[in-house]
């Protein structure tokens, strides 16, 4: 788990330094010079600032996402490495071990004899004790995730939802996932999304963030290192 924390930090030093930046070039009267002939770079105009706050939106979401994607698939990894089977898994695995396992089916044209396959093959692994292998791959979390979709990941896991007040219950993710989606999908664009938003704006966003998924990865290396996956 250590090295999902790791890889969090790291990101969110990433999205930081980088609202750093936004927050020195917001000043009245910047410019951005070329040091070797001491002339102002062109380039770098109203628009292009309005391009790089937008981009801070992508750069915040991508930190949440594959923040919970990296902290679920350890917990998948650690059930693994500890060869539990169905029998030494708590419910909520168990439940997700099936359902995951009946996806592997396509709903839409599955026969019969399928369903009837998978059944028997659960059965047999059931028996057998085999070692139940799960994906974060699999979760809801492409595109999706928000403070809502998030605690409902966690209660599905059986995971604590308790985070520091100051997160202010991870209202700002909405707006991140659907700025986020809005710029992917190209329903908005970049210099109109960055138009509506200052920097200030970005780092408070940013910091409620951070505090909210800090709280939600402590919650599952609790839950990773007081073994709650298993019974």
């Amino acid at each position: 788990m250590q090295d999902v924390i790791d890889d969090f930090n790291e990101r969110v030093a990433n999205v930081s330094n980088f609202l750093a930046l936004l927050q020195q070039l917001e000043q009245p009267g910047v410019v951005v010079t070329d040091s070797r002939t001491n002339t102002t770079i062109p380039v770098f105009g109203e628009d292009s600032f309005k391009v790089m706050k937008a981009s801070a939106f992508l750069l915040i979401y991508n930190m949440v996402e594959s923040s919970i994607r990296s902290a679920f698939q350890h917990v998948y990894e650690r059930i693994e490495n500890d060869a539990r089977w169905f029998g030494t898994v708590a419910p909520k695995f168990r439940e997700l071990w099936i359902t995951q396992r009946f996806r592997e089916l396509d709903l839409d044209s599955a026969a019969p004899r399928n369903f009837r396959e998978l059944t028997e093959a659960l059965v047999n692994d059931v028996l057998g004790q085999t070692t139940i292998r799960l994906t974060a791959r699999k979760l809801p979390v492409s595109g999706n995730l928000d403070a809502d979709q998030i605690r409902a990941m966690c209660h599905l896991h059986g995971v604590s939802v308790k985070v520091d007040p100051l997160a202010n219950g991870g209202t700002q993710l909405l707006t991140v996932r659907d700025l986020r989606n809005a710029l992917s999908h190209g329903n908005v664009g970049f210099a109109a999304c960055g138009q509506d938003h200052g920097v200030s704006d970005l780092i408070r966003i940013n910091e409620e963030a951070i505090l909210f998924i800090k709280g939600i990865l402590e919650n599952i290396r609790d839950f990773v290192d007081q073994a709650k996956y298993a019974v």
